[in-house]
C-alpha cells in the first residue's frame, strides 16, 4: 500500500493552518512523513512529493502558518504535538536548504530567534527526552540554512541553558542490535548540534565556539562509548571543519585539544572488535581512531603537530617557534597515555609522532612506564622491539629553524646519544641481555645493538656534512664547536655500549656450535626433536653478534683496536662452508680492519688468506658476495707493495683469472677446475714469494725501468725517429712503475712452478692483454712479453708457426699479447680462416644435434667449453651463428661466456674478429633475434679495439660495438679507454712518416678511429651523475693537455702554414677533415689567433682553383669552417678580429652555392659572437647573408637578440631584400609548422612599408591563428606560438597607421575571434590580442552583430566562471584579458547590455567590488548599462561574485530579491569586514562617482600593494539601500558598511561629501527606531558627530570633516561592537568626555600615545594606523602640527621603544604625507625632515629599512621639485645638499 501525501500546495497550507485536534496530529503525521522522503538523501524540487512542498513555500509571503503552529501548541500545551511540531518545523528548515526556497528558511530562522526562542529553551530545559531530542533537531536545522543563519543562532541561543549541558550524557542503556540506534539517543542529538556549528558556521563562530565551556569538548568526553557511526561522523567532521579550516588561528585550536581529549579519543583504540555499521557489514572503531590521530598528530605544520626544532632546545629556537614547541606538550603527555607494547596501532603512532617531533624522543623515554629489564617474556620482548624502531627513526635536519644553514652551535650530545641508544638500555642493561641464559633475549639485545649502530652512522653522516659545509664556508669557530660534539657523541656512544669482548664471548661459542652443525651426522641430529631448532638458533647467534662485531669495527675502530680482537681469527679454513649471510658479515669486518695481515694462514697446510679471498672471489654464486670480496682484494692489495703505485690494476688481475662456466645445475657454491686451481696455486706461489723479498723484486723493477728507458730511447735515437715516445718515457716518474712489480716474480717463478704451465701462460697472456689499457708507451710490456717469449721458446721445439686446426699454443698466447700490445700482426701464422674450406667437428655436430637434449646441461655446458678448447676458427667460422644459437637457446649462456672468452684469447692473433662470415653479414647490432648482434653486444671493449685498431678501415658495426660496450661501463673503466687510445697513439705517432698513401690513409683512418672514442668517452663521462665534476674536469684537462694530442695539433698547424705559404700539394687533405671534425679536441693545443692570421694570409683565390682541379671540395669546405670556428671562438673571448677575416667570410658564402645546415649554423653563431666584440663587422657579415638570417628568424630558428634590429632593417633596404616576398614564401612552404614568434612580427613591421603588406599577413596568419586554437585540428595545432607573439602583434596593430583593420576580411576576422572564444579563451595573450583587433576591426561600428555574438559566447563559455572567479589569483591574467574585452564590445555597442540585462547575470560573478583593474571595468559597463538601459540594474547589482547568479535566480523565482532579509543576509553578508574596514582606512582621497581617468589613478594610487573595495560602487548602492529602508542597522555596522559612509564625509569632492550626508541623515533616522544590544552607544557616538558639524545650512555644500575624527568615529563604532576590545574603555571615555568632538586636534592622541597600560603598544600602533589613514590634505597636516604629531613620531622612531611593527606604520604615516607637495616642503623647512631620514639611514642596520628610507627620501626630493616646477629654492638647498651628499 502506497504511502499517502500532499500532492497540491493547497492540501499543504490548508493542513498547517487547520485546528482541529485530532485531524491535525494525523495530517501532521502524513506530512512529517513526506517531508522525511523529500530530505532523506538530497532535496529535489521536482521530485513528485517533493514539489507541491517547494510550491507551497514558494507560495509563502511569509512563515506565519509554522510560527502561528507552534503558538497554537504551546498556547494549548498539546502534548501530543510537542515533539512533532518542532519535528515539522526542523524539516522545513532542511527542505529550505535548497537554494531556490533558502530564503523561506532564513525567515523561518529569524521568526523563531525573534519570537519563539522561549519554545527552545522551553524543550531544551524539558525531562521528556523525545521533545529534547525534536527541539535539539530545530536548532541543527536552522544551522544548516547558512553561514549567517548558524551565526544568528550562535549568538542569539544561550548553551549555558538549564538542561542543554547534560543532553551530552544522555543515552539509551540497552544494548541494541540496531545498528541505527544511537540516532535517537539524546546525546546524538546534542553532538549533532555542536556539530553543525562547525559544518555552516564561519570561521569566528567556529573559534568563539571552541571558547564556550563544556560546549565542544563534551561531544569528545563520551566519545569512547559512541556508536561507531557516530563516531565517524565526529571525527570526520572534526578534521574536516575544525583542524583542516585554516581560517580558525591555530593556537586556538591547540588550546582546545588537549591532552586529555586526545586521550578520550585515544580510548577509541580499546574496541578492536568488529561492530556492525548496516545489516551486512562491520568495522573496528580503533581503525577509526587510529587513521585520525595519525593524520592530525604526525604531519608537521599541520593539525595539532606543530613543527618541531629537533634535536635543539627550545632556548635555541627562533623566535616565535618557542610557543610552538610548548604547544606539543598535549602530544607529549598524550604519547604518555599510550600503550604501544600492546597495540600495534598505538606502536605506529608513537613512531610517526616521534619521526615528526624528534625533540620529545629524550622526555619519552624518561617518562615511559614500562622496564627494559632484560627476561624472557614477550611484553620485554615487545618493548624492545618498540625501542628499536624508534630508534631507527630517521634522523632531523639540523638545519637551523626553516632557513638552509646550519646554527653556530650544534645541539645538545645527551639529546643525540639519547636519540641513538636511550640510556634506559644502556652499558649495563645490554650486557645483562647479551649475557642472559636465553639466545632469544641475547639475539634480541644484539638486533637492538645493531640498530643503534646504525643511527649512530646515519647521525655522524648529517654531522659531518654540516662540518663540511662550515669549512667551505670559513667558519672555523663553528667547524670547532661541532666536531668537537662529533667526538662527544662518539664517545657517548662508545660508553653505553657493552664491551667487545662480551660480544665475543657470545659469537665463540654460536660459531662453534655452527661448525659443529656442519660435522655432525644425520642420525645424530634425528635423535633430538630440537635439532634443527637449535642449529637454527645459532646459526642466528652466529650472523647477529659477526654483524654486530663488523660494527664495532667499522664505526668505533679505536674500541675494536684496543679489544686486542684478530680478526683473522674470524676467518675459518674453510671459508666456503659458511653461509652466505655469514660471509657478508665476515667480509664487512675485513673491509674496515686497516692492518689485515693479508699474508697470513688460517692454519697449517692452507692457502694464504688472498689466496683464500681468490678462490671465495672464483667459487662464490652470489654477486653480493663477489663484489664485497673483489672490494676487499683491492682493498687489501693496494696498500701493499704490489699496487701501491696504481691500486686500480688489482682489476685487471683478477678479470684474467681463469672462469668456470659450465654452472647451470650447480647449487651452491661453483666448483673449482683444475685450471682454476693451478693458477690460484701459482699466484699464492708468486705472492708468498715476493712478500718474502719485496724489495729485491722493487729493486728489479726500478732496474728494469731504467734499462728499457735507456734503450729505447737510444734506438730512436740512432732511428732518427719521433721524439713523442722519449717524452712521454722522461714525463713519468721513475717510481712510478708501468705495472705490479709481482709480474716481474710471476715471470720468474713460471720456470721454477711445478704445475700446467699452459694454463699459467694463458693467465699471464690474458693479464698482459688487460694490462695495456694502464700503459702509456708500450715498451716496458713489451719487454715482459719479450722475457716470456725467450721462456717460451725454450720450452718447445717448434717457435716459428703453428697448424690453425690445431690445439691454440702457448706460442700463440704470447704473440696475441704482443699484437694486442703493438697494434701489428705477425705474419708467422696462416690466417686463412675467410677460406670457403670446408672443415667439420664431429664432437661439435654431436652437440648441435638433437640427440644432445637427453644429456644433462651441465654436462653439455662443459661438452662446449672443451669442444672450444681445440676447435680451429676454421672450424668456428662455418657455425659461428649456429654455436651462438646453441649458448642462448640450450646451454643457458645467456652472456656467451665460453664463445667470449674463445674469441678474446685468439682473436687479433688468428684473424681479425669481424671477418667472420657471420659477423660481416650483419649491418646493425639493433637486429631483433639475431644471435650475432647479442653475441656482439656481450664482446669486452679491450677485444673489440684491439681488432678494429688493427683492421685500419671504417667498420660501423665495430664502432657500434664499442660504443656500446662504452655506454655499460663504469666511469673508471673509461679512463682506461683514453689511457689505452692514446698508448695506442703514441706508438702510432712514434713510426717513421710514411711514403705510401695506402699507409697514411691507414694513419689517418686509426687517428680518426681513436678521436672518435676519445670524444664518445666524453660525451658518456657527461651523463655520469656518480662522477663529481671537479673529477671530471681534472679528467678532461689530462687527456686536452697530453703530449699525444699537442703532436697531433702541432700536426695540423703545420698544414695552415702550408695553406697560407701556396704549397698545397704538401696538404693531407684527410687529416685536415679529421682535425676540423674533431676540433674540440685538438683546439686546447692550438693558437687560435696564429692560426686566424695564416687562414687570413690564404690566397683564396688560388686555393679554391687548386681544389675545384684536384677535386678537393671537401676540403674547402673544411677551410671555411675552420675560419668560422676560429673567428666564432676568437670574438667569444673577445678579441678583436681584423676586417679581413669578415671580408673572407663573405667572399666565402657569396661562393659558395651548396650551403648546408651546419654552414647557417655557423654563420648564424659568429653573428652573435661578433656583437661584443666586434660590432662593427656586423654590417659587413649582414651584407652578404641577411636573407639567411630573415630565413631563419622567420623559422625560428634564429632569434638574433644581440643583433640591432634597426641595422637589420637598414641593411635589408640596402640589399633590396624583398622581405614580404620571404614572409610569404614561409607561410606557403611551411604552413604546417612555421612557428610563431615575436622575431617574425619584428620582419613583418620591418616590411610594413610595403603598401598592404600588413593587412595580407594578416589575413593569411588569421586564419592559421584560429586553427591553431582548434584542439580537434590535430595537423595544424603542432604550430608552436611563443609566449609574446600575441602581445607584439597587439602592439603593432595598435600602432601601426599603415593598416586599417576595418577593411580586413570581415568573415576571417569573426573566425579568429569567435575560435579563440570558444577554444583558446584561458590563453590570455590571445585574448589581449583579440581584443585590440576587435577595437581596430570594429570602430565606429554601429550594427549588433556580430558583437552580440560575441558576448554571447564569452559570458556562455563554460570556463567564464572560473577563469574570472575574483575571489582567486591563479587565473588573474586571464581575468584581466576577458574583461578588457569585454569593456571594448560593450565601448563599441553599449546598448547591447544596456537592454539586455540577463548578460550581467554571468557578468557579475566576475566582479568582486574592488579597485582592481578588472573590477573597475565591470563597474565601466555597469554605469554604461545604468545609463542607457531602459530599467535601472539595482536588482543586479544586490549580490554580486561566484555563485550570484544563482542566488539571485533563487530570490527572483521566490520574489524576495529586495526583501530587506534578503539584503541583511545576502547583500551585506557579501561584504568582508576586514576588507570594508580595510577600505575606510585607505580611502581613495578624490574618488569621485563619475568614471574619469583621475579616479582610476587615485584608486590605483590608494595603495600600492593592497586591493580594496570600490567606493565608487558601494556608497551609490548603500545610498540606494538606506533611501528604500531595506538595511537591517545591526548588520550595517557589523559589515563596517557604516565606517566606509562616516569615513566619505572627508573626501575632497563635493558630490560624494553630500551622498555620505544624506546617508548619514537617513541612517540616523532609521536607528532611532531600532533595537539592539549596543543601539544606545551608537546613537551617543553618531550624536555627538553630528553635533560636531556646524554651519552645515549656511552653504549649499557641506562642509569636510577632517579624516582624523572620521576614520576614528568609524574605528569606534567597529570597536563598540565588541565589548571585548582592549580600546573599548577609550573609545567609552572619548565619547562621554564632551558632547561633541574637537575637530581641531587629532582624537585621543597625548593619552594613547603616552599610555602606559598594559596593552600600551597594541594601543599606540591603533592611534599610528589610525594616523596614516588621516592626512590627505594640508588642512589634515596642520592638525598632525597642532599636536605635534611629527616631533612626537620623529622621537618615537629613534627610541627603543618602537617596535617593527610601529616602526612601519610610522614609515605609512611618513609616506602618505610627502606624497602632497606642499607637505613634503613643509616637513622639510620645520621638522628637518631630511635630517632625520639621513640619522635613519645612518644608524640603522637593517637592509629591508635602509631600501623603504632611501626610496623615500628619493619621493621627498621628487616632490619638492614638482612643487617649485623642478627647481629647489635657495633657502631649501643648504639643507636638502648638506644631509643628501
Amino acid at each position: 500500500m502506497a504511502t499517502p501525501f500532499y500532492a497540491t500546495q493547497n492540501e499543504v497550507a490548508v493542513i498547517l493552518k487547520q485546528r482541529d485536534m485530532n485531524a491535525l496530529r494525523r495530517d501532521l503525521t502524513v506530512l512529517k512523513g513526506q517531508l522525511v522522503e523529500a530530505t532523506k538523501d538530497r532535496v529535489d524540487p521536482m521530485a513528485k512529493r517533493t514539489r507541491p512542498l517547494v510550491e507551497y513555500v514558494q507560495s509563502c509571503n511569509d512563515c506565519n502558518d509554522l510560527t502561528d503552529l507552534w503558538d497554537f501548541q504551546a498556547r494549548d500545551n498539546i502534548s501530543s504535538l510537542e515533539c512533532l511540531v518542532p519535528e515539522i518545523i526542523s524539516l522545513f528548515l532542511t527542505l529550505c536548504t535548497t537554494p531556490i526556497i533558502r530564503p523561506f528558511g532564513l525567515q523561518l530562522v529569524q521568526a523563531i530567534l525573534g519570537r519563539q526562542l522561549k519554545y527552545i529553551n522551553r524543550g531544551v530545559a524539558s525531562m521528556r527526552i523525545p521533545q529534547c531530542i525534536a527541539t535539539f533537531k530545530v536548532l541543527e536545522s536552522m544551522c544548516s540554512i547558512g553561514s549567517s543563519a548558524t551565526k544568528e543562532v550562535f549568538h542569539t541561543f544561550n548553551f549555558q541553558t538549564e538542561g542543554f549541558s547534560r543532553a551530552s550524557r544522555y543515552r539509551k542503556k540497552t544494548n541494541s542490535k540496531n545498528p541505527n540506534s544511537y540516532l535517537y539517543d539524546l546525546r546524538t542529538a546534542y553532538v549533532r548540534l555542536v556539530l553543525a556549528l562547525f559544518k555552516y558556521g564561519d570561521a569566528d563562530i567556529k573559534k568563539e565556539a571552541l571558547g564556550v565551556r563544556n560546549l565542544v569538548n563534551a561531544i569528545y568526553t563520551g566519545i569512547d562509548e559512541d556508536a561507531y557511526l557516530l563516531v565517524e561522523e565526529i571525527l570526520k567532521t572534526t578534521k574536516t571543519d575544525i583542524i583542516e579550516d585554516y581560517s580558525i588561528p591555530r593556537p586556538v585550536k591547540a588550546f582546545f585539544f588537549s591532552s586529555y581529549i586526545l586521550e578520550r579519543i585515544g580510548k577509541l583504540y580499546t574496541r578492536i572488535e568488529p561492530e556492525p555499521v548496516t545489516a551486512e557489514e562491520a568495522k573496528i572503531p580503533a581503525d577509526l581512531a587510529h587513521q585520525f590521530l595519525l593524520s592530525v598528530c604526525t604531519i608537521p605544520g599541520f593539525g595539532l603537530c606543530y613543527k618541531d626544532d629537533g634535536w635543539y632546545p627550545i632556548s635555541n629556537a627562533e623566535q616565535g617557534k618557542t610557543a610552538e614547541k610548548q604547544q606539543n606538550r598535549a602530544l607529549a603527555k598524550f604519547l604518555t597515555s599510550l600503550k604501544p607494547s600492546d597495540d600495534m596501532r598505538q606502536q605506529e603512532l608513537v613512531r610517526k609522532i616521534l619521526a615528526a617531533c624528534p625533540g620529545m624522543v629524550q622526555g619519552y623515554w624518561q617518562g615511559i612506564s614500562f622496564s627494559l629489564e632484560p627476561r624472557l617474556s614477550s611484553k620485554w620482548l615487545a618493548n624492545l622491539a618498540l625501542l628499536q624502531r624508534i630508534v631507527r627513526l630517521p634522523v632531523p635536519s639540523l638545519y637551523y629553524g626553516n632557513t638552509n644553514l646550519y646554527p653556530a652551535s650544534p645541539p645538545s650530545t645527551n639529546v643525540i646519544i639519547d636519540s641513538i641508544l636511550p640510556n634506559v638500555f644502556g652499558r649495563a642493561v645490554s650486557t645483562r641481555g647479551l649475557k642472559n641464559a636465553s639466545p632469544l633475549v641475547s639475539y634480541a639485545t644484539i638486533l637492538f645493538l645493531s640498530a643503534a649502530f646504525l643511527k649512530y652512522a646515519d647521525v655522524l653522516k648529517a654531522l659531518e656534512k654540516a662540518v663540511s659545509t662550515m669549512d667551505e664556508d670559513n667558519d672555523s669557530e663553528s667547524t670547532k664547536k661541532w666536531k668537537e660534539c662529533i667526538a662527544h657523541i662518539r664517545e657517548g656512544f662508545t660508553r653505553r655500549l657493552p664491551d667487545l669482548l662480551t660480544i665475543v664471548t657470545v659469537y665463540q661459542p654460536a660459531s662453534s656450535h655452527s661448525a659443529n652443525n656442519n660435522k655432525i651426522g644425520q642420525e645424530q641430529q634425528e635423535e633430538t626433536e630440537d635439532g634443527d631448532n637449535l642449529a637454527l638458533q645459532h646459526q642466528m647467534l652466529h650472523d647477529a653478534s659477526l654483524r654486530l662485531i663488523s660494527y664495532y669495527q667499522k664505526y668505533l675502530p679505536e674500541t675494536f683496536m684496543e679489544s686486542t680482537v684478530d680478526p683473522g681469527k674470524f676467518i675459518p679454513s674453510d671459508i666456503l662452508s659458511m653461509r652466505p649471510e655469514s660471509l657478508v658479515h665476515l667480509l664487512q669486518l675485513l673491509l674496515n680492519v686497516s692492518d689485515f695481515k693479508w699474508t697470513g694462514k688460517a692454519g697449517k697446510g692452507s692457502l694464504s688468506h688472498i689466496t683464500t679471498l681468490l678462490t671465495l672471489y672464483l667459487q662464490t654464486p652470489y654477486k653480493h658476495i663477489r663484489d664485497l670480496t673483489s672490494k676487499l682484494i683491492n682493498g687489501t692489495l693496494s696498500d701493499s707493495f704490489m699496487f701501491r703505485h696504481d691500486p686500480d690494476e688489482v682489476r685487471p688481475w683478477l678479470e684474467a683469472l681463469p672462469r668456470n662456466f659450465a654452472t647451470a645445475s650447480v647449487k651452491g657454491n661453483l666448483p673449482l677446475t683444475k685450471e682454476q686451481r693451478t693458477v690460484l696455486q701459482f699466484v699464492d706461489e708468486c705472492i708468498e714469494r715476493f712478500s718474502r723479498s719485496q724489495y729485491r723484486y722493487l729493486d728489479q723493477a726500478v732496474d728494469m725501468l731504467n734499462n728499457v728507458n735507456t734503450e729505447y730511447l737510444k734506438q730512436q735515437k740512432d732511428n732518427n725517429g719521433n721524439l713523442l715516445i722519449g717524452q712521454l718515457l722522461r714525463s713519468g716518474d721513475s717510481n712510478d712503475f708501468p705495472f705490479s712489480p709481482l709480474l716481474l716474480t710471476v715471470i720468474q717463478h713460471l720456470q721454477s712452478f711445478k704445475g700446467d704451465k699452459r694454463v699459467v701462460i694463458q693467465f699471464i697472456t690474458k693479464l698482459i692483454v688487460l694490462l695495456i689499457s694502464k700503459q702509456k708507451v708500450p715498451c716496458y710490456l713489451g719487454h715482459i712479453c719479450d722475457l716470456l717469449q725467450d721462456y717460451v721458446s725454450k720450452e718447445q721445439s717448434e717457435t716459428t708457426t703453428t697448424n690453425v686446426d690445431g690445439v691454440w699454443s702457448i706460442w700463440d698466447m704470447v704473440q696475441q699479447a704482443r699484437e694486442c700490445l703493438t697494434g701489428v700482426h705477425e705474419n708467422d701464422r696462416d690466417t686463412s680462416m675467410l677460406s670457403d674450406v670446408s672443415s667439420k667437428n664431429k664432437q661439435l655436430d654431436v652437440l648441435l644435434s638433437d640427440e644432445s637434449d637427453d644429456i644433462n646441461i651441465n654436462e653439455r655446458q662443459q661438452s662446449l667449453i672443451d669442444i672450444l678448447h681445440e676447435l680451429s676458427v676454421t672450424e668456428l667460422n662455418q657455425s659461428l651463428e649456429t654455436i651462438a644459437d646453441l649458448c642462448i637457446d640450450k646451454l643457458e649462456f645467456t652472456g656467451f661466456e665460453p664463445l667470449v672468452e674463445y674469441l678474446s684469447e685468439r682473436h687479433p692473433r688468428a684473424g681479425n674478429l669481424f671477418d667472420y662470415n657471420d659477423i660481416r653479414s650483419i649491418k646493425s647490432l639493433d637486429s631483433e633475434g639475431n644471435p650475432i648482434a647479442e653475441l656482439l653486444k656481450t664482446i669486452p671493449f679491450n677485444t673489440l679495439f684491439h681488432n678494429t685498431w688493427m683492421r685500419c678501415d671504417q667498420n660501423s658495426v665495430a664502432m657500434n660495438a664499442m660504443e656500446y660496450a662504452m655506454e655499460r661501463m663504469e666511469w673508471q673503466e673509461l679512463l682506461t679507454i683514453q689511457t689505452l687510445v692514446m698508448e695506442k697513439l703514441s706508438t702510432l705517432l712514434s713510426l717513421p712518416s710514411s711514403t705510401t698513401s695506402e699507409s697514411e690513409s691507414n694513419t689517418n683512418a686509426s687517428i680518426k678511429l681513436a678521436l672518435s672514442l676519445l670524444q664518445h668517452t666524453f660525451t658518456i663521462l657527461d651523463r655520469k651523475e656518480d662522477m663529481e665534476k671537479s673529477n671530471l674536469m681534472k679528467v678532461k684537462e689530462m687527456v686536452m693537455n697530453h703530449p699525444v694530442l699537442e703532436e697531433l695539433s702541432n700536426r695540423f698547424s703545420s698544414q695552415v702554414k702550408h695553406l697560407a705559404s701556396g704549397e698545397y700539394a704538401n696538404i693531407d687533405a684527410e687529416f685536415v677533415h679529421i682535425a676540423v671534425k674533431y676540433l674540440d679536441l685538438l683546439g686546447q693545443q692550438l693558437h687560435a689567433s696564429e692560426l686566424l692570421d695564416h687562414l687570413v694570409k690564404m690566397d683564396y683565390t688560388s686555393f679554391s682553383e687548386y681544389c675545384q682541379k684536384k677535386k678537393l671540395q671537401l676540403l674547402q669546405s673544411d677551410i671555411s669552417r675552420l675560419l668560422i670556428i676560429l673567428m666564432d671562438d676568437l670574438s667569444r673571448r673577445q678579441i678583436e678580429l681584423p676586417q679581413e677575416a669578415f671580408v673572407h667570410v663573405t667572399k666565402i658564402w657569396d661562393n659558395s652555392h651548396n650551403n648546408s645546415s651546419l654552414q647557417d649554423k655557423d654563420i648564424l653563431s659568429l653573428l652573435d659572437a661578433c656583437t661584443s666584440s666586434n660590432p662593427s663587422a656586423i654590417s659587413i657579415l649582414l651584407s652578404a647573408c641577411c636573407p639567411l638570417v630573415i630565413q631563419h628568424m622567420i623559422a625560428g630558428s634564429y632569434q638574433c637578440n644581440s643583433i640591432d634590429m634597426a641595422l637589420l632593417s637598414d641593411v635589408c633596404t640596402k640589399s633590396s631584400v624583398d622581405i614580404p616576398k620571404l614572409v610569404f614564401e614561409s607561410l606557403e612552404q611551411k604552413k604546417e609548422i612555421l612557428p610563431m614568434t615575436s622575431k617574425l612580427v619584428d620582419i613583418v613591421q620591418m616590411g610594413c612599408q610595403q603598401d598592404g603588406f600588413l593587412q595580407s599577413f594578416l589575413e593569411k596568419i588569421l586564419p592559421r591563428l584560429a586553427a591553431s586554437a582548434n584542439p580537434s585540428n590535430n595537423k595544424i595545432n603542432t604550430i608552436d606560438i611563443s609566449e609574446d607573439f600575441y602581445d607584439r602583434l597587439g602592439d603593432l596593430i595598435r600602432t601601426s597607421e599603415l593598416i586599417d583593420c576595418t577593411k580586413l576580411d570581415t568573415e576571417i576576422v569573426r573566425d579568429y575571434i569567435l575560435n579563440t572564444v570558444l577554444d583558446n579563451i584561458n590563453d590570455a595573450a590571445a585574448i589581449r590580442f583579440t581584443a585590440i583587433l576587435i577595437e581596430k576591426a570594429y570602430e565606429n561600428y554601429d550594427k549588433k552583430e556580430p558583437i552580440e555574438t560575441y558576448i554571447r559566447r564569452v559570458l556562455d563559455h563554460e570556463k567564464y566562471q572560473q577563469l574570472t572567479n575574483p575571489s582567486t589569483q591563479e587565473n588573474a591574467s586571464e581575468r584581466v584579458a576577458i574583461i578588457k574585452m569585454m569593456n571594448v564590445l560593450n565601448s563599441i555597442q553599449p546598448n547591447i547590455l544596456a537592454n539586455h540585462h540577463g548578460f550581467l547575470d554571468q557578468l557579475l560573478t566576475s566582479y568582486g567590488a574592488t579597485t582592481s583593474e578588472p573590477d573597475r571595468l565591470i563597474l565601466e559597463i555597469l554605469r554604461s548599462c545604468e545609463a542607457r538601459g531602459r530599467n535601472t540594474i539595482l536588482p543586479k547589482m544586490l549580490m554580486w561574485g561566484p555563485g550570484s547568479d544563482r542566488n539571485r535566480q533563487a530570490h527572483a523565482q521566490a520574489g524576495t530579491l529586495l526583501h530587506g532579509d534578503t539584503i541583511s543576509m545576502e547583500t551585506l553578508g557579501s561584504i568582508d569586514p576586514d576588507l570594508m574596514q580595510r577600505t575606510f582606512m585607505h580611502f581613495p582621497v578624490d574618488i569621485t562617482l563619475q568614471d574619469n581617468e583621475k579616479t582610476k589613478s587615485s584608486m590605483t594610487d590608494a595603495d600600492d600593494e593592497e586591493v580594496i573595495y570600490d567606493p565608487s560602487f558601494f556608497l551609490p548602492l548603500f545610498a540606494n539601500l538606506i533611501s528604500s529602508g531595506a538595511i537591517e542597522c545591526r548588520k550595517f555596522i557589523d559589515c563596517n558598511a557604516l565606517g566606509l559612509v562616516i569615513v566619505s564625509l572627508s573626501s575632497i569632492d563635493d558630490q560624494v561629501r553630500m551622498l555620505g550626508y544624506q546617508m548619514m541623515d537617513q541612517f540616523y533616522d532609521m536607528i532611532q527606531h531600532v533595537r539592539f544590544h549596543e543601539d544606545r552607544e551608537v546613537r551617543l557616538l553618531l550624536n555627538e558627530l553630528k553635533n560636531s558639524i556646524v554651519d552645515r545650512s549656511d552653504s549649499d555644500i557641506p562642509p569636510r570633516i577632517p579624516p582624523t575624527v572620521t576614520v576614528c568615529v568609524a574605528q569606534a563604532l567597529t570597536i563598540l561592537m565588541q565589548p571585548g576590545h582592549y580600546m573599548y574603555p577609550h573609545i567609552s571615555k572619548w565619547i562621554l568626555r564632551t558632547p561633541s568632538f574637537d575637530m581641531n586636534f587629532v582624537p585621543m592622541f597625548t593619552f594613547l600615545f603616552t599610555s602606559a597600560t598594559t596593552t600600551h603598544k597594541k594601543e599606540r600602533l591603533w592611534l599610528l594606523r589610525m594616523l596614516s589613514s588621516s592626512i590627505w590634505t594640508r588642512e589634515d597636516y596642520k592638525i598632525f602640527s597642532r599636536n605635534r604629531v611629527w616631533d612626537m613620531i620623529a622621537t618615537f622612531y629613534n627610541s627603543a621603544l618602537a617596535d617593527h611593527t610601529s616602526k612601519k606604520a610610522v614609515v605609512e604615516i611618513v609616506t602618505r604625507a610627502i606624497r602632497i607637495p606642499e607637505i613634503a616642503v613643509s616637513l622639510i623647512r620645520n621638522h628637518g625632515l631630511i635630517a632625520w631620514i639621513e640619522q635613519i639611514l645612518v644608524l640603522s642596520q637593517d637592509k629591508e629599512e635602509i631600501k623603504k628610507w632611501s626610496k623615500l627620501r628619493e619621493n621627498v626630493l621628487n616632490n619638492t621639485k614638482v612643487h617649485y616646477n623642478n627647481e629647489v629654492p635657495s633657502l631649501l638647498q643648504p639643507l636638502i645638499e648638506n644631509n643628501s651628499s
